[in-house]
């Protein structure tokens, strides 16, 4: 709700979609899951706000940890990554990804297929709003579920 409310355009944007779709109150999850804009600001929202505001912090196991560029990192070493400072990484997310912009999940027009499927597949494995690999929030999929309903039906319901 904070980012739309402070960014007009998308709010607008959001509201012709949920009018345009003339759903039930309470929305459905699986009628909301078939709003584009609706998902983009939601994820966008995750990415700018994720909920986990500190280092994810791991120990490298035994045998070394070795990255792509070449890098060794000694077993034993601790490691970690801060989503926010990664939500911002502008290699994945453009050079705007300070800024709250939905439609960086949407397929412009003039994107081939292919390509956005790479950008969108970057970006999404770039998302830690619910950690990831094997310690991921078990509540991921409740959590979007809620925020998905909720949020289209409150729009739906109030002028806010």
């Amino acid at each position: 709700m904070y980012y739309i409310h402070k960014n007009p355009r998308a709010l607008l944007k959001l509201q012709n979609e949920l009018d345009e779709a003339k759903l039930e109150v309470p929305v459905s999850y699986t009628a909301a899951q078939q709003l584009p804009y609706l998902n983009a600001v939601v994820k966008e929202s995750l990415r700018m706000h994720p909920g986990i505001g500190m280092i994810m912090e791991r120990v490298v196991p035994e045998g070394r940890l070795y990255l792509k560029s070449g890098y060794v990192i000694p077993e034993g070493t601790i490691v970690g990554m801060n989503p926010w400072v990664v939500h911002r990484n502008k290699d994945v997310f453009g050079p705007d990804a300070e800024s709250f912009n939905p439609e960086r999940w949407l397929q412009p027009d003039t994107e081939i297929l292919s390509v956005f499927q790479e950008r969108i597949s970057r970006m999404n494995s770039a998302i830690l709003t619910f950690g990831a690999g094997k310690r991921v929030c078990l509540g991921q999929d409740f959590s979007m579920m809620e925020i998905s309903k909720v949020t289209a039906t409150i729009l739906l319901k109030y002028k806010v």
